[in-house]
Parts: C-alpha cells; structure tokens; sequence
C-alpha cells in the first residue's frame, strides 16, 4: 500500500506509535478531519521509502504537544497540513518551507513561516540546523546564574562558533 487515507471517518484516540513499521511505503498519509487526539509519534516520519512521502495531512484533528522534527525531513513533501489542532512549541526549521495556514488553529506554535515568535526559554534544539542539546557546559561558561549575562555578550563579541542560547543548568550549542 503506498495510499492511506483515513480523512473525514470520525476515528479518535491516539495515533498509534510505529505507523511506519506496520506501512513502510507509504507515499500519501491523510488522517485528517477526525478526532485523533495526544501527542503527534515522533516515529511517524520514520518511513522506510521517506524520500518518496508527498503528503502528510494532519489537520482538524486533537493532536497535542510539539511537531516532531522527522515529519519535514521527508526531500518531496509537497503537502503537509498540521492546522486545527492544539499544538505548541517551534515550528521545525524543516517545515518552515510551507505557509502560515498550514500552521494555524494552533495557538501554541511558534517562528516562523508563523508571525509569532517564540518566547524567552522554548527551546529551539532540533528546529536550527546544527543546535544539539548538551548538558555540558563550554569550558569558558560561568559556573553562576550572576555571570552568564556578561559571558554571553562576550561570547557573541568574539564570534565563537558555539554560542549558548539557554540558561546555565543546560546549554544549547548552535555549530
């Protein structure tokens, strides 16, 4: 089966993890208008033949939480719809491709293709290219709360290439 469509049948309750185990080849996925509720699987962009997934409709839906990051990596997504629906947090930076109506209903999400942006503390790791999570801190980091402001605009004075855009307790490295 490359086909699913699922759109308008009223089916509610979380989408199961593993879709893309049960349906690997799957080219167009449409489970919109229904009552899908929870979080949007993290593996649903896991798809085996990921390359040749066109479209990807999620809309009108209950979905909750994040987009996660692997449903832009898809190269010929050509139709992705995630709007009407309560999700929160950045758009992913691989997403950012499709307009702002794609994205609306959702009063959470945030960046862009949207005009909102997103506050002080959402962390923006996996949604900028290069931003990887680490608990470490650079060695030149201050070890206080007091100090980070100062570091912070020393560190964007000299360029470094690792520049935190977090607190002290974790630190997110953009490359």
């Amino acid at each position: 089966m490359t086909g699913l469509d699922l759109s308008g049948n009223n089916l509610s309750g979380p989408l199961p993890a593993g879709i893309n185990q049960q349906l690997p080849l799957l080219t167009s996925l449409d489970l919109s208008n229904n009552g899908f509720s929870g979080e949007i699987p993290g593996d649903i962009g896991n798809f085996m033949l990921d390359s040749y997934l066109n479209t990807h409709n999620l809309q009108h839906n209950r979905f909750t939480g994040q987009i996660p990051e692997q449903i832009g990596t898809f190269a010929r997504l050509s139709s992705f719809s995630v709007a009407d629906n309560s999700l929160s947090g950045p758009i992913p930076g691989s997403l950012q491709r499709f307009a702002p109506e794609y994205f609306a209903g959702n009063g959470g999400l945030c960046g862009a293709p949207l005009d909102r942006k997103c506050k002080r503390g959402v962390s923006m790791c996996g949604y900028i290219s290069g931003c990887a999570r680490s608990t470490a801190r650079p060695a030149s980091a201050p070890q206080s709360a007091s100090s980070w402001g100062s570091w912070w605009r020393s560190t964007s004075r000299t360029g470094s290439s690792s520049v935190g855009v977090s607190g002290p307790s974790s630190v997110y490295m953009c490359a």
